[in-house]
């Protein structure tokens, strides 16, 4: 009698488990989306969140006065930078490029930690869709 009660507790066991372990399956509807939108990026919408946030600290038109540190605080002085053959490779803006990339070959930007991959994504697109002030 005790043997066939452990059968019976097994069998329902293993039934619950077959019922209950659909549900433990991955809910793929939560995952999130690519929400980096890089279509249409300009300066004044895109760029200055960035720059405000990462390096306007040691990069603003203050220290480029008192230092003539890079400014990347106006629209005006980042396409001067691009514009003049501030890039490597001959390639439009790549050593802005190469700075924030953290590639190693110049230096890093910001010092202490690396943009994310979106942020890094939007300035490239913007560089390639001619820099864009509005």
């Amino acid at each position: 009698m005790k043997f066939i009660t452990n059968i019976s507790l097994v069998c329902l066991c293993l039934m619950l488990g077959l019922f209950l372990l659909p549900s433990c399956k991955k809910n793929t509807d939560q995952v999130p989306q690519n929400t980096c939108d890089t279509n249409n990026m300009t300066f004044s919408k895109d760029m200055t969140p960035i720059f405000k946030n990462n390096c306007l600290g040691c990069h603003s038109k203050a220290q480029y006065d008192a230092s003539g540190i890079m400014n990347l605080e106006s629209y005006a002085m980042v396409k001067l930078y691009l514009d003049n053959d501030y890039h490597a490779d001959g390639i439009y803006g790549s050593k802005l490029m190469h700075i924030i990339e953290q590639n190693g070959s110049v230096p890093n930007m910001p010092p202490s930690y690396k943009l994310s991959t979106c942020e890094i994504s939007k300035i490239q697109a913007w560089i390639n869709q001619k820099a864009k002030e509005n």
